[in-house]
């Protein structure tokens, strides 16, 4: 009532990224590099467009260091929170099953395979049935709008899920060429394992839900968030 339209804006604008800001300060171990892809990336295409969805983001990164640490019952009221404002803040209920220790070789496989059937599959048909038996038939609804562009963003999405994955995988190894010249230290190991895991976890799920948009290119930004940390400590591990 006693702000402007402009205001408000301000307002939500200075929660959504300065939230982010302060994350990157206090997590991040080459800060500078990550404002760089932050700018460069998710603020131009997802926070200055789409608020409600960033407002989301900027509270779910929150559960990061709870689920790292294991300290659940936080993390869940952070991603309830998040989700209040836009349910792809749901996505962050995955970290749960993420470990801090390298996965083994055929979970890696498994998933890959997991994440190709689920772009085969009518997952839109078969959501919105779920969201509607469920009395969320207004979150299908949206899922099946935004599913009509699907003809459009298909495409871009996988070129972006490739794109990804060559990122992760260029990462992984620079990695282990590095850990096996010299000692790491076990908190770093661990540090760089989870982001691996989460990056790795963030491209399966955009793979398997490629027919819905609005979880695809949108929503798994939330996970993708996770590159802000896991360039610094591959910068790091090759120094």
């Amino acid at each position: 009532r006693f702000l402007s339209f402009e205001g408000f804006l301000l307002l939500l604008t200075i929660f959504i990224v300065g939230s982010k800001l302060v994350f990157i300060y206090k997590y991040s171990d080459k800060p500078f590099v990550s404002l760089i892809i932050y700018f460069s990336s998710v603020y131009i295409v997802y926070d200055f467009g789409v608020i409600r969805e960033a407002i989301a983001l900027a509270i779910g990164i929150w559960s990061y260091k709870y689920f790292f640490e294991k300290r659940y019952l936080n993390a869940f009221i952070i991603v309830a929170i998040a989700s209040i404002f836009h349910f792809s803040g749901l996505m962050f209920l995955t970290l749960a099953f993420i470990d801090k220790k390298p996965m083994r070789l055929w979970k890696y496989f498994l998933l890959l395979a997991i994440g190709i059937l689920g772009s085969f599959l009518p997952l839109v048909n078969i959501v919105g049935k779920g969201l509607g038996a469920i009395g969320l038939g207004g979150y299908a609804i949206r899922i099946e709008y935004y599913a009509m562009g699907i003809i459009m963003s298909k495409q871009q999405i996988y070129l972006s899920i490739i794109k990804r994955a060559c990122i992760w995988l260029a990462g992984i190894l620079i990695f282990w060429a590095n850990k096996n010249r010299k000692n790491t230290n076990v908190d770093y190991e661990d540090n760089i394992n989870y982001y691996s895991n989460v990056f790795y976890i963030s491209i399966i799920m955009a793979l398997f839900f490629v027919s819905i948009p609005n979880i695809a290119a949108r929503g798994i930004h939330g996970l993708i968030m996770s590159n802000m940390f896991l360039y610094p400590l591959f910068v790091k591990s090759i120094q």
